[in-house]
């Protein structure tokens, strides 16, 4: 489960950038809500240049640091 939580997470990451032309004038920085299964999980990213970070909350114990 934790890591279908993890690739759903980077694959929503991935998707955020994919159709972006410009990605130097874009961001994901912030505080986003990621829903699996109904249940919606805190994810929380900072971007700087080419690398994203981050942590993911969930339910199930520390939340998951994030890199990419």
């Amino acid at each position: 489960m934790r890591r279908a939580i993890i690739a759903a997470a980077m694959f929503a990451i991935a998707a955020l950038g994919a159709d972006s032309v410009d990605a130097k004038a874009k961001s994901v920085t912030g505080t986003w809500t990621l829903t699996v299964e109904n249940i919606g999980l805190k994810l929380e990213l900072v971007q700087k240049k080419n690398t994203v970070t981050g942590t993911l909350d969930w339910t199930h114990g520390d939340p998951i640091k994030l890199r990419g």
